[in-house]
């Protein structure tokens, strides 16, 4: 199926307003990883190793920066392993996951403003604003990290009443410069979204995020009790965490670790509580969206690796803590990318480092997957034989809008086209009315009473997966 053009990006899903046009984060990924399948065809390796690669790119690019602060190289190579063992980033980083490409972009911008700073290299300096604009404009989130460091330098240098010297340098009104032309490049695309969904009258997106104070009480306990006890294990588990939050109390009475990184440790987390406060409703299934704020940690973990003398003065403790510590990131991770990757090895089955719910939630995925889209995916060839192009689809077991129509690549609607509180069956007529001429549809769901009166015109049955033809019950 062919692709829409840039500044019109559309889904597989015919909305309400009966057209696909729908906008949301900047869709640059999805419009190169297209013009690349123009060339090779659909091949999900390509988008992979695409996603993959530039996250480990962006990890390795730093290691100018990490030898800077750290001053060895051995802690260098460590931390940049820490960065990539956090659970949600190693399970999320071979997708097209926009909170993947943000977040390994603002790895990029940070690693070209260090050597900008160093070398004052104009290519340095170009890439440093590239890279940030598009960290914001794929995902907007990513605004936290930016602003948790242009917060923490504007208090510390308030405090410290140390203007001269940056209003005396060139290169901070260049960097300052960078920051106003990503927010306008952000400004201007949201601004062209919402008119965009406007006047097609798209609501598709954006329709989990809300703030607390617009969920139920019952579901703020419910969800802040899923994050705490179960989600936040894909950053690092609690063991490491909760030693970190205290460390990060104690480093800031301590005057000894400079002002700069104890402003910073302040203002992320008032952006990590505000972020929770205004995206609450996300976290209660999109556990990726714990990426934007995997820098919090990060930040802390640097803090101790490289100030870790101030707070445990004994070596061998520190060695100790060192060796528990890497040991618990390592489990930690091996665990939850194993139950991730729907394994049944004696990891999974054993370990201590995920629990009942997560492993259960994830093995229902895969079951699920197995059951229901995998058999779809399997089937794409056959399927594409005889829904041609220009026929529209009805997916009556997917209940979300693009899923089942993204697998076989056809446009059409699916179940989350029909109202919860009216009968399908007039609903699904009225598809038919408006142009739906085949009916996929899972061999579980069949026996609804709304949809038998339809599946009178099989076309195809193998498995779990049955299409209908439409054509002959439209009036």
């Amino acid at each position: 199926m062919r692709g829409a053009a840039f500044l019109e990006p559309q889904t597989n899903w015919i909305s309400p307003s009966g057209n696909r046009n729908a906008a949301a984060e900047f869709p640059i990924i999805y419009y190169f990883l297209g013009q690349i399948w123009k060339l090779t065809g659909y091949q999900l390796w390509i988008s992979k190793l695409l996603s993959l690669g530039i996250l480990l790119t962006a990890i390795t690019s730093l290691h100018r920066f990490l030898f800077w602060f750290f001053g060895t190289k051995q802690k260098a190579l460590l931390f940049a392993a820490i960065i990539f063992s956090a659970p949600v980033l190693v399970y999320y980083a071979d997708t097209v996951m926009p909170n993947v490409y943000s977040f390994a972009f603002l790895l990029l911008a940070t690693s070209a403003c260090f050597a900008y700073l160093q070398d004052k290299n104009w290519k340095n300096y170009l890439s440093f604003t590239l890279f940030l604009t598009l960290a914001i404009l794929i995902k907007v989130t990513a605004l936290i990290a930016v602003l948790a460091f242009v917060g923490a330098l504007f208090f510390q240098v308030l405090f410290a009443n140390s203007w001269k010297q940056y209003l005396l340098d060139k290169r901070f009104y260049w960097l300052f410069l960078s920051g106003i032309l990503a927010l306008l490049a952000c400004l201007i695309w949201y601004r062209y979204a919402i008119w965009y969904n406007a006047f097609y009258g798209s609501t598709i997106f954006s329709t989990t995020i809300r703030p607390i104070w617009e969920v139920s009480v019952d579901e703020r306990i419910r969800i802040v009790k899923l994050v705490l006890t179960e989600h936040i294990k894909e950053l690092y588990h609690q063991v490491i965490l909760i030693p970190l939050v205290i460390l990060a109390f104690w480093a800031l009475i301590k005057k000894s670790i400079p002002a700069y990184l104890r402003w910073l440790i302040v203002i992320s987390f008032l952006g990590l509580f505000a972020y929770f406060m205004l995206w609450f409703w996300v976290f209660d299934v999109h556990d990726y969206y714990l990426i934007e704020v995997l820098f919090v940690p990060l930040l802390l973990i640097a803090i101790y690796m490289k100030y870790g003398y101030l707070f445990v003065p004994d070596p061998k403790w520190r060695s100790r803590i060192a060796v528990v510590s890497l040991l618990m990131i390592f489990l930690n991770a091996v665990s939850y990318t194993q139950v991730a990757a729907g394994k049944q090895n004696i990891i999974v089955k054993n370990t201590p480092f995920t629990s009942s719910f997560i492993r259960g939630n994830w093995g229902w995925f895969y079951f699920n997957q197995d059951e229901t889209l995998g058999q779809i995916q399997e089937q794409k060839p056959m399927l594409q034989r005889l829904i041609s192009p220009s026929d529209t689809v009805f997916c009556f077991s997917d209940p979300y809008p693009n899923v089942h129509l993204t697998a076989i690549d056809r446009i059409g609607y699916s179940n989350y086209s029909l109202f919860r509180d009216l009968p399908f069956a007039g609903q699904i007529q009225n598809l038919i009315q408006l142009g739906a001429s085949k009916l996929l549809v899972l061999k579980q769901d069949t026996a609804h009473v709304d949809i038998k009166p339809f599946l009178k015109y099989k076309l195809h049955a193998r498995g779990k997966v049955l299409l209908y033809d439409l054509r002959p019950l439209r009036k």
